[in-house]
């Protein structure tokens, strides 16, 4: 049989302002076209029924569709289908499993849907825009996570089958009893402060939400707060006073401004005895989010999702690394909390 559209259907968290155009009103539907190939982008408005009061509509900030969402229908034809891979290395087996799968994009699933959300997002960058409803952003597939794939045939006859893209393996159940029993406790008496944690999990966050320059930012922030702090311990602990240790690491000439975190590590630490700019994680660090945030900032340079990962990865690293150096004089501190990953529900760090 000659295979004529794949339509790839999903939900999404933002209600689009369009006439629905899933069956009527062909003159509503989008024609994006990436490579030189085209797709046609219908949508279908979906109310949200809460408490007997039924909604079907936007409001600034409602990212995720509590008012009204909207269903998508990305539709190829032969344009793109000819241009398909005629093989995929990692594609699931041809078996009844077909008709639903949860996990990574792979094969030609993977395929199919991560061109759909390309497609999508394009038109989401431009409604965007024109519109200036800043809260809709591009969506990654996990974010979207169930879609229908179907497979339309020149003789009428259709095929069908669900992927739940996932990136880890679906957790149920509560979590482990050490775990609750912390939760509990800081839940009664209030978490330490440690903004360094809550930076590195916005850099993970914005990571996944494929916000890469500001998941750079964040890394290198995170690292460069605690660097100071640790200095500032470090020094105290080592017999300065407490603005003795600020005037190590500032300026000067009434400046209140901060070395810049490498003078930090490479001029000033070894004055307390530790020479950190020799551990391998300090020219990483200095590589990869140092200098890559450095082109975010200062030229406008639009980082990519290897960029975010390495920075934050190396971010993390020189930190943990660094705190144990420094364990004698950061002993019974917040600074030395760090573990050396982070990796929620298992999952992989890959670009999916």
């Amino acid at each position: 049989m000659t295979l004529k559209n794949i339509v790839v259907q999903f939900d999404i968290p933002y209600h689009i302002q369009v006439l629905d155009s899933f069956k009527e009103n062909k003159e509503s539907r989008f024609h994006p076209v990436i490579d030189q190939i085209p797709a046609e982008i219908r949508f279908k408005s979906n109310v949200e029924d809460t408490a007997g009061v039924a909604i079907a509509g936007t409001a600034a900030g409602d990212r995720h569709g509590n008012l009204g969402y909207s269903s998508v229908q990305v539709w190829f034809d032969s344009r793109f289908i000819n241009q398909m891979p005629s093989e995929f290395e990692d594609d699931l087996p041809a078996s009844d499993s077909l008709k639903f799968h949860m996990g990574p994009l792979i094969g030609k699933n993977g395929y199919v849907i991560k061109n759909s959300v390309k497609y999508l997002n394009k038109f989401i960058s431009v409604y965007r825009h024109c519109t200036k409803f800043y809260w809709i952003k591009p969506l990654a597939p996990h974010a979207i996570t169930r879609f229908q794939i179907i497979e339309r045939f020149e003789d009428g006859s259709e095929e069908g089958r669900t992927q739940f893209v996932t990136k880890s393996a679906v957790k149920s159940g509560p979590l482990q009893d050490e775990l609750l029993q912390r939760i509990r406790h800081f839940v009664l008496n209030d978490m330490p402060d440690n903004l360094f944690y809550e930076l590195i999990l916005d850099a993970e966050d914005k990571i996944d939400r494929g916000e890469y320059n500001s998941a750079i930012i964040d890394s290198a922030t995170m690292f460069e707060m605690w660097i100071k702090s640790a200095f500032e311990i470090a020094a105290v602990d080592q017999g300065y006073s407490k603005q003795e240790s600020v005037n190590m690491i500032t300026k000067g000439d009434d400046s209140d401004d901060y070395l810049n975190p490498k003078n930090i590590v490479s001029d000033q630490f070894p004055k307390l005895g530790h020479d950190l700019s020799s551990l391998d994680v300090f020219d990483n660090w200095d590589k990869h989010t140092r200098k890559v945030r450095n082109k975010v900032i200062h030229e406008g340079y639009d980082a990519c999702f290897e960029e975010a990962r390495e920075a934050q990865d190396a971010a993390v690293s020189a930190v943990y690394e660094f705190a144990q150096e420094l364990d004698e004089e950061l002993e019974g501190t917040q600074y030395m909390l760090y573990e050396p990953s982070i990796d929620p529900l298992d999952m992989g760090r890959r670009q999916d």
